[in-house]
């Protein structure tokens, strides 16, 4: 059935990347609103495929890349277009032309199909059961002070970068610390988890973390993922080293998180500045105020105006192929993320900000969210979007396959580090999805460079067990 679908889909792509002027045929403005539609439910009958597909083949992995995907591209594109269609005001910048939203949807519903393709065949698997494990275990009993001095080298990172003195050719360096925290954050999370004699403390380390967190979002202005970040580290231990997440548990989450979080970040960032406890106050006040259908309509435009990626791709093909860039930033991503500054001068410090000054005429570093067909549209046409799309989806099985399929069978010491380094690859799923890929690749290798050096650090520094206080010699093993 799947080689069927993958068949007719692989037609389907060659014949459209064959006769390119279908796409660019008068159908699609025939009826803007009628096209943007019907692109529109399409679209969201792909991205209900993977659960269909994962209810009636395999046993729900809630935290499976290929279901955050669908949703994501039922967000940003599908739910987007319905929203800017009763909201026109609502569209990023000034583009009114409805044909060109209508190719967006339909390219990107093509990468979809071929993001699931690359996905759900058997290469991606077959190569991640060929590799070798992570050379990493970790003790049983870990040590609570190291993971937490992790914590406090990140806090430090934090309050370094709130404090705005270093230039910004040296900014990286104190965020990159402030990392250190979402490290530590995930250590003390999985550890609270897994039955130790420290287990307690571990609980108790991340009661405390979780305030913090609340701190990093408003104070320092770091925003809603701070305060979501808890939220799917938790949900995610409680899957993998504790029982299988209850769909109703899964709701209940994203609800809180939509209908709290987003409402609550967004009014207090759009306040006057003023001091944390004012701040605070005034939020608390304003949304007392609101109905429950004013509450609701505010939680909704506070979530589609963060979601506006099919904005992004319309302005974008709008402009093809005058603003096409070549690939020659793909080919440079391992030199932007580990050729340090001081051997490369000239080597750019904000690469996500050339979409927002190239087609808004933002100044300074200020960035917008582009997606990931977007940028691969940029890059390289439907093409590449095509081919781009494949790729991601086989990277994403193969993560899954290798960090969670493999490991399932592991003990706790062998288990614990594919754990953590699947949770950093999730974690980063938003950025690689959101930003450019440039931006979102270099981010994501740094962050497993410093995963790798954690995972050495913590096997190399345990609490060792008591020794015998009896002359008695322990049993040879």
């Amino acid at each position: 059935m799947l080689a069927f679908f993958a068949t007719l889909v692989l037609l389907l792509i060659l014949f459209l990347l064959n006769n390119q002027h279908i796409l660019r045929s008068s159908w699609l403005a025939v009826s803007a609103s009628t096209s943007i539609v019907t692109l529109s439910l399409s679209l969201l009958l792909l991205t209900a495929l993977p659960f269909f597909i994962g209810r009636r083949f395999d046993h729900f992995d809630w935290f499976s890349f290929i279901y955050l995907a669908a949703a994501s591209y039922a967000l940003h594109f599908a739910f987007r277009s319905f929203y800017i269609l009763a909201n026109p005001s609502a569209i990023m910048g000034s583009l009114r032309y409805w044909e060109t939203f209508s190719k967006a949807l339909l390219y990107t519903s093509l990468g979809f199909t071929s993001l699931l393709l690359g996905y759900y065949l058997p290469l991606a698997p077959k190569i991640a059961n060929a590799l070798p494990p992570l050379p990493f275990k970790w003790p049983a009993v870990p040590n609570l002070f190291k993971i937490l001095l992790l914590y406090v080298l990140g806090f430090l990172g934090r309050w370094l970068n709130s404090l705005q003195i270093l230039p910004p050719s040296f900014s990286y360096y104190p965020i990159a610390l402030s990392k250190l925290t979402t490290y530590a954050l995930i250590l003390i999370a999985i550890y609270a988890f897994v039955y130790s004699p420290l287990q307690r403390w571990f609980r108790l380390a991340l009661l405390l973390a979780l305030p913090l967190q609340i701190l990093y979002a408003l104070v320092w202005g770091n925003g809603k993922f701070e305060l979501i970040l808890p939220i799917l580290i938790l949900l995610m231990c409680q899957h993998y080293l504790n029982r299988p997440l209850r769909p109703r548990h899964l709701i209940l989450a994203i609800l809180f998180i939509l209908l709290i979080i987003f409402p609550v970040i967004g009014v207090f960032r759009n306040l006057p500045p003023s001091d944390f406890i004012t701040r605070s106050t005034q939020t608390l006040d304003y949304l007392s105020t609101l109905s429950p259908s004013d509450y609701l309509n505010l939680a909704l435009n506070f979530v589609m105006i963060r979601s506006h990626l099919l904005d992004s791709f319309a302005v974008i093909i709008y402009s093809f192929p005058a603003n096409y860039l070549g690939i020659a930033d793909y080919l440079l991503i391992p030199a932007y993320a580990f050729v340090p500054r001081f051997i490369w001068p000239s080597k750019p410090i904000q690469l996500g900000s050339k979409f927002a000054q190239n087609y808004f005429d933002v100044a300074g570093p200020t960035s917008f969210a582009i997606s990931t067909p977007a940028d691969l549209y940029q890059h390289g046409g439907l093409f590449a979007v095509i081919i781009g799309l494949y790729l991601f989806g086989l990277f994403y099985r193969f993560a899954h396959s290798y960090f969670i399929k493999q490991s399932a069978t592991f003990k706790s010491p062998q288990r614990l580090p594919h754990l953590f380094f699947y949770f950093i690859f999730f974690i980063n799923f938003y950025l690689i999805f959101e930003t450019e890929l440039t931006t979102g690749i270099i981010e994501l290798l740094k962050q497993l460079l410093f995963a790798t050096l954690i995972a050495i650090y913590l096997k190399t520094w345990f609490i060792k067990p008591a020794l015998p206080t009896s002359g008695t010699r322990l049993p040879s093993q």
